[in-house]
């Protein structure tokens, strides 16, 4: 499921762009989607702390104190995959957007048109990144949601599992191996396997497999049993075949 978050301090604004989402999704069924809107910028952050993100964020531009490019700003510090629309009345703050890699900038008023082209936008760079979505539970109650393409690595650390992905390390508190490796198994089969007790690798960060560990794209080094050293190696060897088109 996709979450929409719309946010404008203008109750008009914000009614004609949850109107505009609710024509483009009913004409697009395959999506499944629940739209939620905010008329203030605080309670929008605090809703994505607690939620661990959304997919796509509709965001007004001008609103007093916290702005949509703050907005933004905190959406892409969280590294999760949220795609961004700006809706405002000036082009001022495109140079914002482009570095924020916003999918598209809305000038008001719009045509519906106009929206479902943005909308379309969204959805085929979501199709391109092919994104899986992992929520993780972290400290203090906070919930951080990380693409499982981007998992390097997990290992278990006393109580915790730390999430190691290829733009920072997670504790997640609450969550198992067990677990980890049933979500990813139901996300991308056969991608991940347990090598060692305690670890759980991403075959595609696999740089080579030695007699001694499993080497990772950041030289890395995970153990392995010297007994199981042939049979890793060997389904590396097949699923490196597996990925480049050739049958084993």
């Amino acid at each position: 499921m996709y979450t929409i978050v719309i946010c404008d301090d203008e109750p008009r604004q914000l009614r004609q762009i949850c109107m505009a989402a609710d024509n483009y999704f009913a004409g697009h069924p395959e999506y499944e989607v629940r739209i939620l809107d905010f008329d203030n910028a605080v309670m929008l952050l605090e809703y994505l702390e607690k939620s661990g993100g959304c997919e796509v964020a509709l965001l007004d531009i001008c609103m007093p104190g916290i702005n949509g490019v703050d907005i933004g700003n905190e959406i892409r510090k969280r590294k999760d995959h949220t795609e961004i629309i700006f809706l405002t009345n000036s082009n001022e703050f495109a140079a914002e957007a482009f570095e924020l890699e916003a999918a598209h900038y809305l000038l008001k008023p719009y045509t519906q048109e106009q929206f479902d082209r943005a909308m379309d936008r969204v959805f085929a760079r979501y199709a391109r990144k092919n994104v899986r979505k992992l929520l993780l539970s972290l400290e203090n109650g906070a919930i951080q949601s990380v693409d499982a393409n981007g998992i390097t690595y997990i290992e278990s650390i006393r109580y915790n599992r730390v999430v190691h992905t290829q733009s920072g390390e997670y504790e997640e508190k609450q969550r198992s191996l067990t677990s980890f490796m049933e979500e990813l198994e139901r996300l991308l089969p056969g991608q991940f396997f347990v090598p060692y007790r305690g670890y759980i690798v991403n075959k595609e960060a696999i740089e080579s497999v030695k007699p001694d560990g499993i080497v990772l794209q950041e030289g890395i080094v995970i153990p392995v049993k010297a007994g199981d050293f042939r049979k890793i190696r060997e389904m590396f060897f097949e699923w490196t075949f597996r990925q480049e088109g050739f049958d084993w």
